[in-house]
């Protein structure tokens, strides 16, 4: 199931990161607006395992109360990510 999360944070993480260079996230609220719409979609379209569903429903919730940052925070604690990713982190979440 990590597996699962560590390619779920990926995906999301590399998405955000992509519509930052597009130039379609410029802020934090179209930050946290692309990444809840990202989750709702992959949600939908089951894009990720039923394992991980409640997960991804949490998100969704915590995206629209606390924004991307704090969704980001959220997807890397599941994932159990440290040490390795806190320049990616940098990148994508924080400008």
């Amino acid at each position: 199931m990590l597996q699962t999360f560590h390619s779920l944070a990926f995906c999301a993480l590399s998405a955000l990161g992509l519509a930052r260079q597009d130039g379609k996230v410029s802020n934090a609220y179209s930050e946290t607006l692309f990444m809840v719409r990202w989750l709702f979609t992959a949600h939908k379209q089951k894009r990720f395992p039923k394992s991980i569903a409640a997960a991804i429903t949490l998100m969704l919730e915590r995206g629209h109360l606390y924004g991307v940052e704090r969704t980001c925070a959220i997807i890397l604690k599941l994932c159990g990510i440290g040490i390795v990713v806190p320049l990616l982190v940098a990148w994508t979440c924080c400008g």
